[in-house]
């Protein structure tokens, strides 16, 4: 069957190289996409089993009680139910190959193409919730991106880019303005621009991102075009994010 994936050892490699609370985070995240279902599947029955004797003393008691619900269905799990995942596998890079390409910065995976066009083979998918090759495309285009964000290379890849290589800009918004004044922390940082963010000392960016929090102050974070793995622009503010 396409696009299943199976418990393997990556799975359990992946953990074992775990050294932050961040990878840790990712390494879940990435199971859970391919997995939750499974897992919720484990746990119930692991709760049904516990839950035999207590049913046979107690016949009238509710057996669904303690039973996780399933997964709320998502677009990506609607994708992946109409098996898009598929045409997926059939252009470009795995997810896994692209990670391992970002982490050692070389392309070490070559990109294969299918011989296939595009809308023709996305008609062959069709049906059920895609009723044509456009709105297959638009799928497969979902879960490649879900795939790609989830999995942990490519996470960690593009976090070490930002540690060293994204600048800062801040202004202060015009609540900041009226409350930011010589007696703050924020005084010497609420005009700052394309600053490295590795040339940060001690809690700075904690007042920033405190700043932030409160409302008194936008912050930037930007990289080079120049760098291939990552050059997003993110303007953020409390509660919004500006891109």
């Amino acid at each position: 069957m396409e696009n299943v994936q199976t418990i393997d050892g990556d799975d359990f490699s992946r953990i074992d190289a775990v050294q932050s609370t961040e990878e840790l985070k990712d390494v879940y995240q990435h199971f859970m996409l391919y997995h939750q279902r499974e897992v919720v599947d484990m746990q119930n029955a692991r709760t049904a089993e516990h839950r035999g004797s207590a049913d046979a003393a107690y016949p009238g008691m509710d057996k669904r009680s303690g039973l996780k619900r399933a997964q709320r269905r998502t677009f990506y799990t609607v994708c992946r139910d109409a098996g898009l995942g598929g045409m997926a596998e059939k252009f470009g890079l795995t997810p896994s190959q692209l990670g391992t390409n970002m982490v050692n910065s070389h392309q070490r995976y070559e990109t294969q193409q299918c011989t296939m066009e595009t809308t023709e083979l996305a008609a062959e998918y069709t049906g059920g919730a895609f009723q044509d090759a456009d709105a297959v495309i638009r799928g497969v285009s979902h879960m490649v991106a879900t795939e790609i964000a989830h999995d942990p290379q490519v996470r960690q890849a593009t976090r070490e880019a930002y540690y060293s290589k994204a600048k800062l800009t801040i202004r202060p918004t015009k609540k900041g303005r009226k409350e930011i004044d010589e007696m703050t922390p924020l005084s010497s940082l609420c005009y700052v621009t394309n600053k490295p963010v590795v040339t940060l000392k001690g809690d700075q960016f904690l007042h920033v991102w405190k700043g932030v929090q409160d409302g008194v102050l936008m912050i930037k974070l930007s990289m080079d075009q120049s760098d291939h793995r990552t050059s997003t622009v993110i303007w953020r503010r409390t509660g919004m994010t500006y891109a």
